[in-house]
């Protein structure tokens, strides 16, 4: 991969302000590309957009503020970037996390965090809906910036996987994670079927196992992978050139790898992409085949 970009690229990192996030984007910017810090304290945005302008001697855009667990923030942040910004190239959609809570316990925390509630189970909704929710509505931007790439940070854990259908927002712990990571995975799946490559191509990845503050307080251990190996896989999928005829792939250690059989079943993600618009409340059509 070259070590600089063509036409200073323009990413946006969500959940950049720390750990495997925030490695990506300093990745990103040592490259040529401009980074849209995102996150849920300004301060921290600030702080990190400030790191990078050092980083690389040039001013980047300006950082967004807005919490994956509000569906009205995240339009909120969303339309402030397609006022803001005259072109984005890239989403890369980093930020996790790990939540033992159920969808009771989420709508607590959301009401007391935001006065909004959204009543669903954290992992789903941070990881897999806000996903979704959010590049519809930077879609307008990311194709005036064709070709865009959309890059989803999914995790090996979606082999263990399983979509509960039927109960979707009973799960819990690992069983939550592994599910929203799955979700990821086909996620990127369906806009690879829905799009045009040389409009809007993705992809999802394993970023590898690295001792971020999801995986300590997740799974109760550190990783053998450094933030440095667990933000490259990242920048590949965004930055390495020809990548939109493997649209749909995912990856592992900056290759092409095989994910779950149930991650490939045209039934699924259908039916997954469905019911996931109709949660956060966009049309199903909006994909361009």
């Amino acid at each position: 991969m070259s070590s600089s970009t063509p036409l200073s690229l323009v990413v946006l990192v969500t959940g950049s302000t720390d750990g495997i996030g925030r490695e990506t984007a300093r990745q990103l910017v040592s490259r040529g590309a401009q980074v849209v810090v995102h996150g849920r304290d300004g301060v921290k945005v600030q702080a990190v957009s400030a790191e990078l302008a050092a980083l690389c001697g040039r001013a980047q855009p300006q950082g967004v503020v807005f919490d994956l667990a509000d569906f009205a923030a995240i339009r909120r942040g969303a339309a402030q970037l397609v006022e803001q910004l005259p072109r984005l190239d890239r989403v890369i959609h980093n930020a996790g996390v790990f939540s033992t809570a159920g969808p009771a316990a989420a709508a607590a925390q959301a009401r007391g965090a935001t006065g909004q509630v959204d009543p669903l189970e954290r992992s789903w909704q941070v990881n897999h809906l806000a996903p979704l929710l959010l590049t519809h509505e930077l879609l307008p931007l990311l194709l005036r910036s064709a070709p865009a790439r959309v890059v989803v940070v999914a995790s090996v854990a979606h082999n263990r996987g399983q979509i509960h259908w039927d109960h979707l927002q009973q799960q819990t712990g690992y069983a939550a994670y592994a599910q929203s990571k799955l979700a990821n995975v086909m996620f990127a799946r369906a806009l690879a079927q829905r799009f045009d490559a040389a409009q809007l191509s993705a992809f999802s990845l394993h970023p590898g196992v690295v001792g971020t503050k999801l995986l300590r307080e997740g799974f109760g251990m550190d990783g053998p992978d450094s933030l440095q190996e667990g933000a490259a896989t990242s920048v590949y999928c965004a930055l390495a050139p020809g990548l939109e005829a493997l649209s749909g792939q995912y990856f592992a250690r900056s290759q092409p790898a095989q994910p779950a059989p149930q991650a490939g079943r045209a039934d699924d993600i259908e039916r997954l992409w469905r019911l996931s618009c109709q949660q956060v409340g966009v049309p199903v059509e909006w994909g361009v085949a």
